[in-house]
C-alpha cells in the first residue's frame, strides 16, 4: 500500500508537470486530460515512462497541425484485456516507450486520415508521418525503414517513393492533401501544387537513392542488392503493367556498349554503375535521344533502373557493344618515395572522356575500402597522337593503394588500373 502511494504521488507531480489533469483513480490507474486526449495509465513505472513519451508525441502532433482531440489512450499491462473500452489505443506499458509513442503517433494521424482516404493508404501516410516525426535512430524508425527498403526491393513505388517524395517537398501538409483524393492521383496533384513539374523524374530520383544508397535519404540501413528483375539486356523492351520499379541489368562481354533508348513512353530511367572497392556508384539519367557509353570492365555492376506510374508504359532500348576501350593507355610510370607518390601515364584515344581521375585509398579495419582524396586532371582532347599525363601526390601517408579512372562525357568512371602502394616502398 505505502508503494502505491508513492507511485500515486509521481503520477501527481508528472501530470502536474505535462499540463494534465488528474480526474480520478481507479483500480486500473489514473486517469489524465492532455490536449484534448485523455489517458488512463496503470500504477508502474513503466507505464509512466511510457505515458512522458505518449504526451510529448501528442504535443509535437499537435504542433505540426494533426488533430489529436478525443484521442482515447490506455496504457497497460495486458493490451489485450476484452473486458475494458475498445475505442481507445491500447499500449502495452511493458514496451519501450519509443514504441508506445510511435503507435500512438500512427493511430492519430491514421484516424484523421481515415475520414478521406481509403484504410489502407491512410495507414501507409500515417506509418510515413511517425517515421519522420520520430527521433532519430529509435528502434520503431529504423523497422520502419527496413520495411521501406524491403517494398521497395519488390519494386513497391507508391508505397514508398511517393509517401517520401510528399513529405520532402510538403511535410505534414502534402500529406493531409494527398488523403484527399484517389490514391496516388491525389498525391500527384499535390505534387503539381507545389510546382513539381516533372513529378515521375523527382519520384524516380528518391526510388534511385533509397535503392542504391539508403543514407542519401537519412536511411540507415545498407543499401539493397542489385538483384535482375528482368533478364540480360540486347534490344530488350521493359513493359512494366503498373506502376513499379524495375531493375534491369546490362550484360555484355565488350569492355564497354552504348545505351540508347528506342522508345520511351511513360518512364523514367537512369543508368547506373556501381564501382569496386569502394561501392560507390554513378546514376546517370538515360536520355530521350542519343547514345551512352557505359564502361563495363571493371566495375562491380551495371544496368538500368526505370520507373513508371501508368500501366501502359513503355521503354525499348538499345544495346551496342564498343569493340574498344574507352581510352587506350598505351604506358604507365608508377613511383612511391618516402612521402610522395608520382603517377604518369600516356594515352591513345579518349574520345568522350572528360578527364582522368586519381583516387587514393586507405583500407579500414574491416576491410573496406575509403577514398582519402580525389584528383582530376582534364583531358587534352581524343586524339589520335599519344598524350602524357601525371599526377603527384605530395603526402601519401594512410594510403595504401591508387586507383586511376577515365570520366567519361556522360558522367561515368571507367577503371584504367590500380596501383597497391608498398609501406616499405
Amino acid at each position: 500500500m505505502k508503494n502505491q502511494r508513492i507511485l500515486a504521488s509521481i503520477w501527481v507531480a508528472a501530470a502536474a508537470a505535462l499540463g494534465a489533469a488528474q480526474e480520478t483513480s481507479a483500480a486500473a490507474g489514473l486517469r489524465f486530460a492532455v490536449g484534448g486526449a485523455s489517458f488512463e495509465v496503470e500504477l508502474s513505472a513503466a507505464a509512466q515512462a511510457s505515458f512522458r513519451a505518449c504526451t510529448e508525441t501528442l504535443d509535437a502532433l499537435s504542433a505540426r497541425g494533426w488533430d489529436v482531440s478525443g484521442m482515447a489512450v490506455r496504457i497497460q499491462r495486458n493490451p489485450f484485456d476484452a473486458t475494458r473500452p475498445g475505442n481507445a489505443v491500447v499500449i502495452a506499458s511493458d514496451l519501450p516507450p519509443e514504441e508506445g509513442a510511435f503507435e500512438l503517433a500512427v493511430s492519430t494521424v491514421e484516424r484523421e486520415l481515415r475520414r478521406t482516404a481509403e484504410p489502407a493508404i491512410a495507414r501507409l501516410l500515417a506509418e510515413a508521418v511517425a517515421a519522420h516525426t520520430a527521433p532519430p535512430g529509435v528502434a520503431p524508425r529504423l523497422r520502419w525503414e527496413r520495411e521501406w527498403l524491403e517494398r521497395l526491393g519488390s519494386g513497391d513505388l507508391l508505397g514508398t517513393a511517393l509517401p517520401e517524395l510528399l513529405w520532402r517537398e510538403g511535410a505534414d501538409a502534402a500529406v493531409r492533401g494527398a488523403a484527399n483524393g484517389a490514391w496516388p492521383a491525389a498525391a500527384l496533384a499535390v505534387l503539381n501544387e507545389l510546382g513539381l513539374e516533372r513529378p515521375l523524374h523527382a519520384l524516380g530520383e528518391v526510388a534511385v537513392a533509397g535503392f542504391l544508397d539508403p543514407a542519401r535519404l537519412g536511411f540507415r540501413g545498407p543499401s539493397l542488392p542489385l538483384q535482375a528483375a528482368n533478364s540480360a539486356l540486347a534490344g530488350a523492351t521493359v513493359a512494366p503493367g503498373r506502376a513499379a520499379l524495375r531493375v534491369v541489368p546490362l550484360a555484355c562481354d565488350s569492355d564497354a556498349v552504348a545505351l540508347s533508348a528506342l522508345r520511351a513512353h511513360g518512364v523514367e530511367a537512369w543508368v547506373v554503375v556501381r564501382y569496386p572497392l569502394t561501392g560507390g556508384f554513378d546514376a546517370v539519367p538515360l536520355p530521350a535521344q542519343g547514345e551512352i557509353a557505359v564502361p563495363l570492365r571493371s566495375v562491380a555492376w551495371s544496368g538500368v533502373i526505370v520507373v513508371n506510374l501508368d500501366a501502359d508504359a513503355t521503354l525499348s532500348l538499345a544495346l551496342r557493344a564498343l569493340p574498344n576501350e574507352l581510352v587506350h593507355v598505351r604506358s604507365w610510370d608508377f613511383a612511391a618515395g618516402d612521402n610522395a607518390v608520382d603517377l604518369a601515364w600516356q594515352t591513345e584515344g579518349g574520345a568522350g572522356v572528360q578527364g582522368y581521375v586519381v583516387e587514393a585509398l586507405t583500407r579500414g579495419e574491416r576491410g573496406t575500402w575509403t577514398v582519402v582524396r580525389r584528383g582530376l586532371l582534364p583531358s587534352t582532347g581524343g586524339s589520335t597522337a599519344p598524350t602524357s599525363y601525371q599526377f603527384t601526390d605530395p603526402d601519401a601517408s594512410g594510403v595504401v593503394a591508387y586507383r586511376l579512372l577515365a570520366l567519361t562525357d556522360d558522367g561515368l568512371l571507367a577503371e584504367i588500373a590500380t596501383f597497391p602502394l608498398s609501406r616499405g616502398r
